[in-house]
């Protein structure tokens, strides 16, 4: 697990840097759904499970994040907030859209 969280934080910096390739884009969602599952295993065995979110809370955190940025980019109903946000700051820099 330690190795895959080294390859997920190098597949955030290249994303934030230059851009992920739709297979790399792939590999980080593939090893964003092992972290979910190794963390609902050891959740569901849990004996207390309030115990457990207490002790893990930012490793829930931290999964939880990924899923709130993927959810902010996908129109719901018409709108998307990502660019509604970017032509609201468009407008309050004076640039040309």
């Amino acid at each position: 697990m330690l190795v895959l969280g080294f390859v997920w934080l190098a597949l955030l910096l290249v994303e934030f840097i230059w851009g992920l390739s739709p297979f790399l884009e792939t590999v980080g969602v593939v090893i964003w759904v092992v972290f979910i599952l190794d963390f609902a295993l050891k959740f569901f065995l849990a004996p207390d499970k309030s115990d457990y979110l207490k002790g893990n809370w930012l490793t829930a955190l931290a999964l939880f994040v990924p899923a709130l940025r993927a959810v902010l980019q996908k129109p719901v109903f018409g709108y998307n907030p990502p660019s509604m946000l970017s032509r609201q700051l468009c407008r309050g820099l004076n640039c040309e859209a």
